[in-house]
């Protein structure tokens, strides 16, 4: 979690997803992130209904091999 801009801006999920143009945030996912902060929260204060936004986006993971590192 951040102070974005005077926002709270929470996340983030790792989950395997398709390679696609435009990802969106799943629903289950966006649940998952307010379970684990809405004990910062008054509890009558409904977090869902106050999102102004959500991003999602993929980022490359590399994965080694013994092949890839070479002694200088």
């Amino acid at each position: 979690m951040i102070n974005y801009m005077g926002q709270l801006m929470a996340g983030t999920t790792d989950e395997k997803c398709e390679n696609t143009e435009r990802p969106e945030a799943p629903d289950a996912d966006v649940d998952f992130i307010i379970q684990n902060i809405k004990h910062l929260f008054p509890k009558d204060y409904n977090i869902k209904e106050n999102i102004q936004g959500t991003f999602a986006g993929l980022r490359p993971l590399v994965r080694s091999h013994e092949n890839d590192y070479h002694s200088p």
